[in-house]
């Protein structure tokens, strides 16, 4: 329903404002009457009017004086004021509409036309209002939005971790957060018109700048990493954030956010340090020495790679402890280090291998500096100063060639390091060897390190390179099966199998046999939770048994896999207990309370066979093979198998022949009397 709208009628004629008030009066309208200006002055002042009728034919009355008194008043000068005159009124109707007065009726009037006047005029005066209202009510709306904008601005702001800060088209701080204050501690009053750049880095002020720049031309956003200067004169790493952007009142600002990164910019470069270096010298690593190696031979540099390690650098580990051997290698790569200039690189590869970028050195040169570093480290007693100790080092040199990669020269520094703590060509123990093409000893050294690399994958079962082969051993008498043996090989990428004569002597070089040995238990154990019903002998190199952590290594194994321990044995020779008996008896004993068997396998290939069948607790004697293939043809060979198994049976043990390849040989050892037989004419190794 429209709201009512009132009329003024101001006439001093009461029969004529009567006759006005019925023509118009209706429920749209409220009429007001007035018979002088002060009654209408009055109605005005105290009631809310939409249109006046205003009549100005009375001689008391000056309408014109009048309606310019309604036009002075802000709150009244928007009512339409209608005048109302007689054709003879001596009046200036050009300056009855210049008062302000919306239209002129002349009396006498139609009513009709009175009517619509005054409805046109009340039209636009409620079109007024609505325009009026609804201006009102928008302004209210946005002002309401722009209160929340800002109320929410101001919550971000001093909220927020980041800095926020506006810059006009000149890059002075036309606005800062207040968190500037408690992030970098300076009054906001200080920053608030200074120039923004002049607190960045000056490495990175050129950069910065340009960028703010082009987002003040374009208006669009970007983003850059800088250092920025705190009032305690220290450098922060920020991530800024800029949105260039214009409006009626800032034309060309800039709004910045800015996150103080400083920490995570020193963890990135500490990641970036370690990626490169080596956590325990801080010397660089592997990966780090590739590059500068790589970049020098892309300048095309004369030069030569040193590698260098200390000689039975795991005996220190095993009787003086990891941290003293940690010790050792800080000391020396800080020797190693500080011996050489700067345009030389040292660093270490793993373990104990250093390995030393010569650059702009010849032959003669790289020798003599090899040796002058070997001197000063073998001089100096290394370690802690409670714990010092004096050691020996070995090198091997390969010279730079522009035809050669990178691979290639580390290669050959490192066949040349195993050449020297070798020493096949003299049988004496050289400290620094050079790399030849032509020399034979480097070749195998080099065929030897490439079983190294393939050792070193098959025992992280990258690639399942390790294959382990079950030969049968079987009771003589019934033919049933006794246990089965496992045998290992290595099957290269190319699908080749490789036999243990070809890889054993570099495991053995590289002080890989105890890693080995550990993989294959692992495995076989693994095999043996699939086949419940059989028991399985595992071979155990002189190294392994000598490892002190061998034993527990085992017993861990049995717990995980579930495997009863009376389900194994352990295959160990004379040879291996050479070095330490008491270590391998303590193995045999200890592991034999939980239930493993052992065998001595090979028994009869040595010297002391004897001593080691009466002091070490076997179960099982192994009789060497060589005596089993002769004696269908050699009346000693066959005199000592019987003596061999005649004296394992009176010490209470069982006995295997291996290499039973015939059955002509099968009869005899019938005669003879042995335990369990093994061999290509029992059963051909398989892989299950």
């Amino acid at each position: 329903m429209s709201p009512t709208l009132s009329i003024l009628v101001v006439n001093p004629d009461s029969k004529e404002r009567d006759l006005i008030i019925s023509q118009l009066g209706d429920e749209t309208h409220h009429m007001l009457a007035a018979e002088s200006g002060e009654q209408a002055w009055a109605s005005l002042s105290s009631e809310r009017v939409d249109l006046v009728l205003l009549d100005t034919t009375s001689p008391d009355f000056n309408g014109l004086q009048f309606l310019a008194r309604i036009q002075k008043q802000a709150h009244l000068k928007n009512i339409p004021v209608i005048l109302m005159l007689v054709a003879s009124t001596p009046i200036d109707k050009v300056r009855a509409f210049d008062e302000g007065a919306v239209d002129i009726i002349v009396k006498p009037f139609d009513n009709d036309e009175l009517r619509a006047r005054v409805r046109s005029h009340l039209r636009q005066k409620k079109e007024q209002i609505d325009q009026i209202r609804a201006t009102r009510e928008i302004t209210v709306f946005a002002s309401r939005k722009i209160t929340a904008a800002e109320q929410r601005f101001d919550v971000l702001v001093n909220n927020s971790y980041d800095l926020v800060s506006e810059l006009d088209d000149g890059l002075f701080i036309a606005y800062c957060s207040p968190n500037h204050r408690d992030m970098l501690h300076y009054p906001i009053a200080q920053l608030t018109g200074s120039y923004w750049p002049e607190f960045v880095h000056p490495d990175d002020r050129d950069r910065v700048v340009a960028l703010l720049e082009q987002l003040h031309k374009s208006c669009t956003n970007g983003r850059v990493r800088h250092r920025f200067l705190d009032s305690q004169g220290k450098w922060r790493w920020f991530d800024t954030s800029g949105s260039g952007f214009s409006n009626v009142h800032a034309k060309g600002r800039l709004l910045l956010c800015s996150r103080d990164v400083t920490q995570l910019k020193q963890t990135e470069d500490r990641l970036d340090h370690l990626a490169l270096h080596d956590p325990l010298t801080d010397l660089g690593n592997r990966q780090h020495f590739v590059n500068e190696l790589t970049n020098s031979l892309a300048r095309n540099e004369s030069g030569a790679v040193i590698y260098i390690d200390l000689d039975n650098f795991k005996l220190i580990n095993h009787t003086q402890g990891v941290a003293v051997g940690d010790q050792i290698l800080i000391s020396l790569a800080t020797l190693l280090a500080s011996g050489l200039t700067s345009r030389h690189l040292v660093c270490r590869l793993e373990g104990d291998e250093f390995c030393i970028l010569l650059r702009n050195v010849d032959e003669q040169l790289a020798l003599a500096e090899t040796l002058r570093l070997l001197d000063i480290c073998s001089a100096q007693s290394l370690g802690s100063s409670s714990n010092p100790l004096k050691v020996s080092l070995s090198a091997g040199i390969a010279l730079l060639e522009s035809n050669l990669d990178q691979e290639e020269i580390r290669a050959r520094a490192e066949a040349a390091l195993y050449a020297a703590k070798s020493g096949w060509t003299t049988g004496n123990l050289s400290r620094v060897r050079l790399y030849k093409d032509d020399n034979e000893e480097m070749q195998k050294i080099r065929i030897s390190a490439q079983w190294y690399n393939r050792i070193k994958e098959a025992c992280r079962d990258s690639l399942n390179a390790f294959e382990i082969w079950y030969q049968p051993i079987r009771f003589l008498a019934s033919e049933q099966l006794f246990c089965e043996e496992a045998l290992l090989r290595i099957r290269t990428p190319d699908g080749i199998l490789h036999f243990p004569p070809e890889f054993i002597g570099a495991a053995e070089r590289y002080h890989l046999v105890t890693e080995v040995d550990r993989m294959v238990i692992h495995k076989v154990f693994n095999d043996m939770k699939m086949r419940p019903e059989l028991s399985t002998s595992i071979n155990l190199a002189g190294v392994t048994v000598a490892d002190p952590s061998i034993k527990q290594y085992i017993i861990d194994e049995l717990t995980t896999s579930g495997i009863s321990p009376t389900r194994v044995i352990f295959e160990i020779t004379e040879t291996s207990c050479i070095t330490n008996l008491a270590n391998a008896k303590a193995l045999v004993t200890g592991l034999r309370e939980i239930g493993c068997r052992f065998a001595l396998d090979d028994f009869g290939s040595g010297f002391s066979s004897l001593m080691y069948l009466k002091n070490l607790p076997v179960d099982i004697v192994k009789i060497d093979g060589r005596f089993i293939s002769r004696i269908t043809e050699s009346k000693a060979d066959l005199v000592l198998l019987r003596s061999i198994n005649d004296i394992a049976h009176l010490l209470g043990k069982t006995t295997v022949a291996e290499n039973v390849e015939s059955a002509h040989i099968l009869e005899m050892l019938q005669l003879v009397g042995v335990d369990y037989v093994q061999g290509y004419h029992i059963g051909r190794p398989k892989l299950k």
